[in-house]
C-alpha cells in the first residue's frame, strides 16, 4: 500500500508513537506525511518570559496542546501583565496541560487563573495545571486556580489540608474532590490529618484510574471498619507511601481485583516490613506490574536476620509460580530505588551490599535465574566468581567495573570496556571452563607497547572469537596481529582507510622487517578450528 493510500487519521496515530527529535524528519518526507504530523510536531511548546512577544504572529499553535513557559535566569524582570497572559493562553484553544512551575512569576499567573470569572473561556480544553513541588504557599495559589476550571481538569495534586474558595470557607480537602468531575489522576500528600484514610479519597472520587497517596501519618485505627465501603472500578493504578503499620491499606490491595500496577514505597525499616507481611507477598503476582521502594537510603550493613526475612519474602512473592528472579547486587544505595519490581511476568530485586560482599545472600531455594553485579571498585573483585559459582544453575551473569562490564553464559563470555590481563583469563576458566564463545570489544591495546597477548590456551573448548580491532590504539607506525593457532601462526596487517579499519594478510618475513616501527597484538589459541572474527 503506498502512503497516498493510507488515511490521514490513521498516519497521524502512527507518527504519534514517535520521538520528539524524529518529527522533524518526518516533516520532509512527502505532502501527506506533512501534513499528519503537523500535529504532533507543535504538540508541545516552549516559551521563555525573556523573549516572549505574545503578540508575535505564532505558527500551527492551534496544534499545541501542552505549554510550558519558563524564567531562564534569576536576571530576568521581564513578566506577562494579565492582558498579555490571557491574550497568549487564547492563541492556544486546544490547550490541554499548562505548565508555569518554572516561572518565577507562577503566582501572578496562578492569581490570574483564580480570579478571573471568564478564565475558563480562555482554557476551554485544559486538563492538566502543572503545580510548584514541595512548595505549600504556593499550593493555595494553585489549588484556587484549578477550581476554577473543574469541570474540565483530570489531573490534580493535592495536600490533605484545608481548602478555601470564593463561595465556601475552609473546608478538608475532600469537600471539594467531587467538585471536580473528570478527575481521573489524583495525588495526594498528607503530613498532619491523622484522620484522613485511603478510603476517605476514594470515596470521593468515583472516577480515579491512577492514585498516589503520600500518607506520612500513621494510619488511623478506623480505616479497618472502611473496608469494602469503595467501589472503585476504573482505578487502575496505585501508588502509596506509608510510614507505619498500613494492614488496612494492604488487606484493600490483596481483595482488588482491578488494579493492574501497583507502587508501594516503604518508609522506616523495610526489612521489619518484609518480616511482618511475607505473608501479603502471595497476592502480588496478579498485578501486572508491581513496584516496592525504599523511601530513603540505609547507609548500614545489612544484618543476617534483614538478609532472612527479605529473602523469605522473596519466597512467599515467588509461591508456587515457575517464575525465577533476576538479581542486582548494588553497594551504593539510592533515594526512592526500586527493591522488588514485577514486570511483564519478569521478577526482579536488588539487594544492597557493601564492600562487593553479597556472601551473606544465599540462594537456597534456586529463586534467580540471572545475576547483575555493580563492584563498588575500579579493580575487577576476582572472589565474585568464586561466590557466583554457588548459583549453579543461573541463565545469565553480569559484572560491571568502572564503565567495564563482563557478562557470562553457561557457554559464552562477553568482555565490554574491560582491559585484559593474564590473570583476567586464568579467573575466567575458573569460573567458566567450557566457555564456547568469547567476545572482546571496548577497551584499548597498545600505547607505546611493542605487543600485547591474549593468551586463551586454557579455553580448550573455544569454538569462536570475536575482536573489535578498532581497541587497537598504538604509537607506533604498523600494527599487526598474529594468530596462533596451536601448531600454524598466521599474521595480518591491520590498516584505516575511509573511517573503516581493514585487515590484510601478510607473511611473518614481512612482520620481522618493521618489527622495530610495529605494534603486535598476538592472540594464542589451543584449537586450530577456532572461528575469529575481527569487527571494525
Amino acid at each position: 500500500m503506498s502512503n497516498a493510500k493510507i488515511a490521514q487519521e490513521i498516519l497521524r496515530h502512527i507518527i504519534s508513537y514517535l520521538d520528539d527529535a524524529d518529527f522533524g524528519n518526518v516533516l520532509f518526507v512527502c505532502r501527506d506525511w506533512y501534513k499528519a504530523s503537523l500535529s504532533a510536531y507543535f504538540r508541545k511548546a516552549f516559551i521563555s518570559e525573556e523573549t516572549v512577544d505574545v503578540y508575535q504572529p505564532w505558527t500551527h499553535a492551534e496544534f499545541t496542546q501542552e505549554l510550558k513557559m519558563t524564567t531562564p535566569h534569576r536576571d530576568c524582570t521581564n513578566f506577562l501583565v494579565e492582558q498579555d497572559f490571557l491574550h497568549m493562553l487564547s492563541r492556544f484553544p486546544r490547550l490541554k496541560k499548562l505548565d508555569l512551575s518554572s516561572s518565577r512569576n507562577y503566582k501572578k499567573y496562578m492569581q490570574v487563573l483564580a480570579e478571573r470569572v471568564d478564565a475558563n473561556l480562555y482554557l476551554q480544553f485544559i486538563e492538566e495545571i502543572k503545580a510548584v513541588p514541595d512548595n505549600m504557599y504556593l499550593h493555595l495559589y494553585y489549588f484556587a486556580a484549578c477550581y476554577n476550571f473543574r469541570h474540565s481538569l483530570r489531573t490534580l495534586e493535592l495536600y490533605a489540608i484545608d481548602y478555601a474558595t470564593k463561595s465556601d470557607g475552609p473546608k478538608s480537602f475532600t469537600y471539594y474532590l467531587p467538585h471536580f468531575t473528570q478527575l481521573t489522576n489524583l495525588t495526594v500528600t498528607n503530613r498532619y490529618l491523622s484522620d484522613i484514610t485511603l478510603f476517605d479519597i476514594l470515596l470521593h472520587c468515583d472516577n480515579l484510574t491512577s492514585l498516589n497517596y503520600d500518607n506520612q501519618c500513621p494510619v488511623p485505627l478506623h480505616a479497618k471498619n472502611q473496608l469494602g465501603t469503595t467501589n472503585n472500578v476504573n482505578l487502575k493504578r496505585l501508588t502509596l507511601v506509608i510510614y507505619s503499620d498500613a494492614t488496612p491499606y494492604l488487606d484493600y490491595i490483596r481483595s482488588n481485583y482491578c488494579l493492574q500496577s501497583l507502587t508501594l514505597v516503604i518508609g522506616g525499616d523495610i526489612f521489619q516490613w518484609f518480616k511482618d507481611f511475607h505473608s501479603f507477598a502471595g497476592s502480588l503476582l496478579k498485578f501486572k506490574n508491581v513496584t516496592i521502594k525504599k523511601k530513603e537510603r540505609y547507609l548500614h550493613d545489612l544484618f543476617p536476620s534483614q538478609t532472612i526475612a527479605f529473602y523469605n519474602f522473596l519466597m512467599s512473592l515467588k509461591g508456587k509460580s515457575d517464575l525465577l528472579f533476576n538479581a542486582t547486587f548494588k553497594s551504593c544505595p539510592n533515594d526512592m530505588e526500586d527493591i522488588i519490581s514485577i514486570c511483564n511476568s519478569q521478577l526482579n530485586f536488588v539487594y544492597h551490599t557493601s564492600h562487593d560482599n553479597p556472601y551473606d545472600f544465599v540462594d537456597t531455594r534456586k529463586i534467580v535465574k540471572s545475576i547483575k553485579f555493580y563492584a563498588a571498585t575500579a579493580v575487577f573483585p576476582f572472589a565474585l566468581l568464586k561466590y557466583m559459582k554457588s548459583y549453579r544453575d543461573i541463565q545469565k551473569a553480569t559484572i560491571i567495573v568502572d564503565n567495564g562490564s563482563i557478562d557470562f553464559t553457561s557457554t559464552a563470555i562477553r568482555l565490554n570496556r574491560f582491559h585484559i590481563s593474564d590473570i583476567t583469563f586464568y579467573r575466567l576458566r575458573q569460573y567458566s571452563p567450557h566457555v564456547q564463545y568469547m567476545e572482546i570489544s571496548g577497551s584499548k591495546y597498545g600505547g607505546r607497547l611493542k605487543k600485547f597477548c591474549f593468551d586463551m590456551r586454557d579455553f580448550k573448548e573455544l569454538r569462536v572469537f570475536t575482536f573489535d580491532i578498532n581497541q587497537i590504539d598504538t604509537t607506533a607506525e604498523f600494527t599487526f596481529i598474529k594468530l596462533d593457532l596451536c601448531s600454524k601462526s598466521r599474521y595480518f596487517r591491520i590498516f584505516k582507510s575511509g573511517g573503516k579499519y581493514y585487515t590484510q594478510m601478510v607473511s611473518e618475513s614481512y612482520v620481522s622487517q618493521l618489527c622495530r616501527y610495529s605494534f603486535t597484538c598476538i592472540f594464542m589459541f589451543s584449537n586450530s578450528s577456532v572461528k575469529i572474527h575481527f569487527r571494525d
